[in-house]
């Protein structure tokens, strides 16, 4: 999703910054902003980006990574310019919500940077590269944290 921002005499005016942005990084930007620095157990997802917001800040924003969780449960997990979903994603709504056969039986791969609609999975051409995604994947959701 886009992120539109104006900040006179922060951010300069026409700029595109094509980074990878997640809204959980406004906990980290926002403490960093005004001086609080976060506990370990605070904003455990959360990232530094205040560098987005100002050109006077000089710590470097250092997000390549964003989990999403969809209604099902079902985990994509973006990497750079690549996004893995968990699952063939493919299933109905019904009266109780989202229901997906094959879950954990199929992984989507998308080359966001050449295919932001995700129309062409990529997963039999990159088997190497699904496994390693697949593994960063887990080892996140097992240590329950990002940062």
């Amino acid at each position: 999703m886009p992120l539109v921002m104006k900040w006179v005499g922060h951010i300069e005016e026409g700029i595109i910054d094509d980074r990878l942005v997640s809204y959980t990084d406004f906990l980290a930007s926002f403490s960093a902003m005004l001086g609080y620095e976060l506990k370990e157990t605070e904003g455990e997802d959360s990232y530094d980006g205040f560098s987005l917001f100002s050109t006077k800040y000089a710590k470097p924003y250092v997000r390549d990574h964003v989990i999403h969780q969809g209604m099902s449960g079902l985990l994509s997990f973006r990497k750079c310019d690549w996004k893995l979903i968990n699952g063939s994603g493919k299933g109905f709504c019904d009266e109780y919500g989202y229901v997906f056969e094959n879950v954990n039986e199929k992984y989507q791969l998308f080359n966001m940077k050449d295919d932001i609609q995700e129309i062409r999975d990529v997963c039999k051409d990159y088997p190497e590269l699904v496994k390693v995604i697949k593994e960063e994947l887990d080892t996140l959701v097992k240590q329950g944290f990002s940062r």
